[in-house]
């Protein structure tokens, strides 16, 4: 038993993509200016704003995504359960 829970826990492991880094200098001058970057308009309760959004990486089963967003000022009430587990890391505002 012990041997199955070691050889699970190791495919866990391997199944895990290595980070994919971004530097703070790329995130400074020009990260928006990559292939792949969608722009769109997000209408929150502060009226509309123009969002960029780059998918940075992705995992083979699209379970794990990491990417940048940004936007101007907005504002959301989450009033429902949010169907994603999410990790935001803001850069500036709040």
């Amino acid at each position: 038993m012990g041997l199955l829970a070691s050889c699970l826990s190791m495919l866990a492991v391997a199944a895990v993509p290595a980070p994919k880094l971004l530097d703070a200098g790329e995130l400074r001058t020009g990260v928006f200016d990559r292939e792949g970057v969608e722009s769109s308009t997000e209408i929150s309760e502060a009226g509309e704003a123009q969002a960029l959004d780059l998918l940075w990486q992705q995992s083979a089963d699209s379970c794990l995504q990491t990417g940048v967003y940004e936007i101007g000022p907005n504002r959301y009430t989450v009033d429902e359960p949010y169907p994603y587990d999410e990790l935001m890391s803001f850069i500036q505002g709040g």
